[in-house]
């Protein structure tokens, strides 16, 4: 077993390529998500929620965030689980809804930003000179 111990890191960032990066849109988008999601989706456009997709038999397949853009405009992001997997999952469902699902992992990056001083480095987002999209969890 390996175990890090991190003493003197006040503030850690990251930049990643993320597994999955997926958009997905359409009027029947907020439905369709919330009936295969395991975590309330119906928050206000620019939340986040963490949670699991799972199959017929409760078995977990994939976990990731869903951003909520807009009313009929989500995004699927997971770390560790491809986009490969969530989308066909997703897909698999798509009956008669109006729903597109969009791979755009090959032109995404994501930012992990991680310690007790990191509020300074956040702070600069008020700055009209930063142009940052943030989505706040309301977890």
């Amino acid at each position: 077993m390996l175990i890090f111990q991190i003493t003197t890191v006040t503030r850690f960032i990251h930049l990643f390529r993320p597994a999955a990066f997926l958009r997905v849109t359409g009027s029947d988008a907020a439905t369709f998500l919330q009936g295969q999601f395991t975590n309330e989706l119906q928050q206000k456009p620019g939340s986040a929620t963490y949670g699991l997709w799972l199959n017929q038999k409760g078995k977990v397949l994939a976990d990731s965030h869903v951003l909520r853009i807009g009313a009929d405009e989500f995004i699927v992001a997971s770390i560790g689980c491809s986009a490969g997997l969530i989308r066909q999952r997703l897909e698999e469902y798509i009956v008669a809804d109006d729903v597109t699902v969009a791979d755009e992992t090959a032109t995404m990056h994501g930012i992990l930003i991680w310690g007790a001083t990191c509020g300074e480095l956040l702070a600069a987002r008020k700055r009209p000179s930063h142009r940052w999209e943030w989505a706040d969890s309301p977890r």
